[in-house]
């Protein structure tokens, strides 16, 4: 969705990529991540941040990796801009959490990284992703073939 004004939020900011990531360590820190890791994928135009946290899911403790990846930019103010949307959207989420508004796994669970059945290493939603198409007309999502298996 745009802005009304046809201007980005955060177009202005002068902050450095460099300290967004740093900010965005701090921030992973103080909200008790176990590890985290900055890409920068040049040919594929993207930034990743991946970190790993410990979340609770049916009284089950476990560890998951996320994974949140958002467009590169041209270098200098696209890269900043996309940066401090990045910061400011994991900000507000680990704060939600923090006061009990929503559950990490919750607000996490479209990120979580899982191995897809190419193999390859993605996200929840990349697996869902391509059964969207096959919503039926009473708005049931069609699972991919293995990931409807309660286990």
């Amino acid at each position: 969705m745009a802005r009304q004004d046809g201007t980005k939020s955060y177009s202005d900011t002068s902050v450095s990529v460099e300290r967004t990531q740093s900010q965005l360590g701090k921030l992973l820190k103080q909200h008790g991540a176990l590890g985290y890791q900055f890409t920068s994928d040049l040919a594929g135009g993207q930034f990743q941040l991946r970190f790993q946290l410990e979340t609770e899911v049916d009284n089950n403790r476990l560890k998951v990796m996320v994974q949140l990846s958002i467009p590169r930019g041209e270098e200098g103010a696209d890269q900043r801009v996309n940066m401090r949307a990045l910061y400011w959207f994991l900000k507000s989420q680990l704060e939600a959490i923090e006061f009990g508004i929503v559950k990490a796994a919750d607000v996490f669970l479209p990120f979580i990284e899982i191995t897809l059945p190419s193999g390859a290493t993605g996200t929840i939603k990349d697996a869902i992703k391509p059964a969207m198409k096959n919503i039926t007309g009473g708005g049931l999502l069609q699972l991919p073939e293995g990931l409807n298996d309660e286990t």
